[in-house]
């Protein structure tokens, strides 16, 4: 068990440099069927989830590394953060549609840098299960949903699915308030649609303002020269 763990921790520190899989937005189907997997299993769901789908009888496995660096998986369930893997499936091979949740509870996710990998632990061969077995991932990222497809046979390492970043929770929840009253504004007519755009665009150059250098670049090569 051990040195199973010290090849995951390999594997994952070596995916680091490795590119993230190409994401879409989550399609209505795979939604869909996440839903009812989650409720058959009794599962939660909030606005910060990781969630891994398969077709077949095999033992696949989610892992994600919190900002903190800490890793849940089958062997860490809870982590100190407040995360959780609240389904573990085909343990042993008892679906063929199975679902894995990383879940934390609603508003309460840290913020920073979250990264997925999908494992292929086993491979049943009582039930005939074929390689590779196509998965997907669903993230919600603070009400960012995206969809990601992958697939793994027995004996590949493990693999990196996704990075995304999540602002603070006292940030999200401001964030959220804010997008509420100015939906509640539009609804009420107290607030045009245009002067909405039109405070977006001013946010958008505040925050290109904010990011431009303090010392302007041909000045200061200009000044290395003189030096």
């Amino acid at each position: 068990m051990a040195a199973a763990e010290a090849e995951r921790l390999a594997e994952i520190e070596t995916q680091k440099t490795a590119d993230e899989l190409a994401s879409r937005q989550a399609s209505a189907e795979a939604m869909k069927e996440l839903k009812e997997r989650l409720e058959r299993e009794g599962a939660k769901s909030s606005d910060v989830q990781i969630s891994l789908i398969w077709n077949n009888y095999n033992d696949l496995d989610i892992h994600v590394v919190c900002p903190s660096g800490e890793r849940i998986h089958g062997g860490n369930r809870h982590s100190q953060c407040g995360g959780e893997l609240d389904v573990d499936a085909n343990v042993k091979p008892a679906t063929k549609k199975p679902v894995e949740n990383v879940v934390w509870p609603e508003g309460k996710a840290p913020g920073g840098v979250y990264r997925a990998y999908v494992h292929h632990y086993k491979k049943h061969k009582k039930r005939r299960a074929k390689d590779p077995t196509p998965f997907k991932v669903i993230v919600n990222a603070g009400g960012n949903l995206s969809e990601y497809e992958a697939k793994l046979s027995a004996g590949d390492p493990i693999k990196l699915i996704c990075e995304f970043t999540l602002e603070p929770p006292e940030e999200r929840a401001r964030m959220a308030l804010e997008a509420q009253a100015k939906l509640e504004g539009l609804e009420s007519g107290d607030l045009d649609a245009t002067e909405l755009i039109e405070q977006m665009d001013e946010t958008k150059t505040e925050v290109h303002a904010t990011n431009e250098p303090e010392i302007d670049p041909l000045a200061a090569l200009m000044e290395e020269d003189e030096n």
